[in-house]
Parts: structure tokens; sequence; C-alpha cells
């Protein structure tokens, strides 16, 4: 009797799910364009930025802490690789804008920009990509992707010594 019922409102209960699901894209849309007109950082001592681990041309928010089991660092003599975890407690708005204005100070350019749930913010300079990863929740997280380009490291690392 139940699977009678269910299949009877199914069909009226359809234009409603339709409706609905057009409701959250629209302002899962909405939501989006929020991000890229957002206020500008605000640049307070919490938020100031400190340096990725070991790559010292990455700026993070400081009110970010490294997550160490979910971090991954490939060194040695001629490559330096690395995916960072971090989570914290800045905005997914201010964190995108913290990254839009303190990469380009290290160096960094934009390359592009997506926008859905995360945030993704691709970042290159010479012989070096970045793309960073902006997560929202409870606790924000940030994932840093961190390696040279076909062309090879940049100035930050040296080259392999020579025999």
């Amino acid at each position: 009797m139940i699977g009678v019922t269910r299949r009877k409102l199914w069909p009226q209960a359809f234009p409603y799910a339709v409706l609905a699901s057009l409701l959250v894209a629209l302002l899962t849309v909405s939501g989006c364009q929020s991000l890229t007109a957002g206020r500008p950082f605000s640049g307070s001592p919490a938020e100031q930025p400190i340096p990725a681990g070991r790559f010292h041309d990455v700026p993070v928010p400081s009110t970010f802490r490294l997550i160490p089991d979910r971090t991954f660092i490939f060194e040695n003599p001629s490559l330096k690789a690395g995916i960072l975890v971090y989570k914290g407690g800045l905005s997914v708005t201010d964190t995108a804008n913290f990254f839009r204005d303190h990469m380009p100070a290290n160096g960094w350019h934009l390359v592009s920009t997506f926008e859905v749930k995360d945030v993704i913010l691709k970042f290159e300079k010479v012989g070096w990509t970045c793309d960073i990863i902006i997560r929202p929740g409870f606790e924000r997280e940030i994932i840093i992707k961190i390696g040279p380009t076909s062309e090879g490291p940049g100035p930050s690392v040296p080259p392999p010594p020579s025999s």
C-alpha cells in the first residue's frame, strides 16, 4: 500500500522538486557573485600573512593552522612540490580576497578563478604553478597545491649541483 501511495504522489510532487532545485541553483549562483564582489581584505593583525611552510613565497592568513597529517611535501635538490592543508576561521570571501591581495606581492599572478561551492584560485609565476582551493564549513579549509610547471622550477629552488 505504501508503494502505491508513493507512485501516486511522485507525479504531483515532481513540479515542486524541480522548482526547489531551480531555487537552490539560483541561490548558489547569487552567492557566488557575492564572492567576487566581496569587501576587500581588511588587513587586521589576526589576518596577516605567514609563509606556507617551506614555500616562503606563498602567504597564508595567520588565522589558519597547518594540518600536518593531510600535508605532503616532496623535496630534493632539484625539485620541490607539495599539497598543504590548512584550517581556520576567515570567511570564504575574506580568504579568497586575502590570496588575491597577497599573492601578487610575492610575484604570483592570478590566472583563473572558479567559484561554485569551493573557490579555486590558480596562480602562476615563472616556472611555478599554485592552485588554492578554499572550502566552506564550520572551519574553512585551504588546500594549496604547488609545484613546478612543465618548463621547470622557478628561481626559488636552486638548480642541482654540477658534477
